[in-house]
């Protein structure tokens, strides 16, 4: 009968290779660490370089691709250098628990400058595709939506857009409602559209928010002739110190002038 003790002594000396690998990774992370908090960008990326050349296996070597991503994408600005680093946690490390941030990262970088919003969308489908905090799916569905209302697929921007205001009255919702909308004003339906406009108006004070309102239910009043009430709102712009609000006040008067002239 065969010894076992060989056997053991291969086992052990495979755990202790394991560990030391293990620690001399975890060693190099902080050095590496230590590096980007010093402002050390290009030594801490070839630091992080090497802990994921030399230990592929180490729960370090996610954590290293991020850090350089991360480093490129917030220090050096190179957007390309990140997704590619990025997409390689992802198919490297499908496990990591650093793959929502990777996907909410790479819809950035794609949503950047309106560049690839197609694809931006397939990564927050993604990550909704995740276990996700509540608040955070809000977010991701906002943002889904508000791109999807760039590539004009309007359905699917409303589903969006209503889920992730739901009931609430925070910013979020607001911001959703506004994009609601604007949907109603490019379907054409302008009572609709000055009905959200309204809803949105009582949900908060966030000074954009509100500014979008009432320059989107002046374009709907105009639309539809109602200039007195278009006009009424060019007013409260003027009395928030809203630059454009005169010019714009002038030439509603000077259109409802022009079609009482014409009657």
């Amino acid at each position: 009968m065969r010894s076992a003790v060989p056997w053991l002594v291969l086992v052990s000396a495979a755990a202790i290779l394991f560990l030391y690998g293990h620690d001399r990774a975890g060693a190099e992370f902080e050095r590496a660490r230590e590096m980007w908090l010093a402002g050390e960008y290009r030594p801490a990326v070839r630091a992080y370089e090497k802990i994921r050349r030399h230990y592929p296996d180490s729960r370090h070597a996610a954590e290293a691709l991020w850090e350089i991503a991360s480093i490129y994408y917030s220090h050096h600005y190179d957007l390309t250098e990140a997704r590619e680093r990025l997409e390689e946690l992802l198919a490297l490390y499908p496990a990591s628990p650093r793959v929502n941030d990777t996907l909410l990262r790479l819809a950035e970088i794609h949503e950047a400058g309106e560049a690839d919003l197609a694809t931006a969308v397939n990564y927050w489908s993604l990550a909704l595709d995740r276990q996700l905090p509540p608040e955070d799916r809000r977010e991701i569905l906002y943002k889904r939506g508000r791109a999807l209302l760039k590539l004009e697929q309007l359905d699917e921007s409303e589903r969006d857009l209503r889920a992730a205001a739901g009931d609430a009255s925070d910013h979020l919702s607001q911001q959703a409602h506004v994009c609601l909308g604007t949907i109603a004003q490019i379907r054409g339906d302008h009572q609709e559209a000055v009905r959200i406009f309204e809803k949105t108006r009582e949900l908060g004070r966030c000074g954009e928010c509100l500014l979008q309102c009432r320059l989107s239910m002046i374009e709907s009043f105009e639309y539809t002739g109602e200039l007195d009430k278009a006009i009424e709102i060019a007013g409260v712009l003027d009395k928030t110190g809203y630059p454009k609000a005169v010019e714009l006040i002038v030439r509603l008067r000077q259109k409802r002038d022009f079609y009482a002239d014409n009657k």
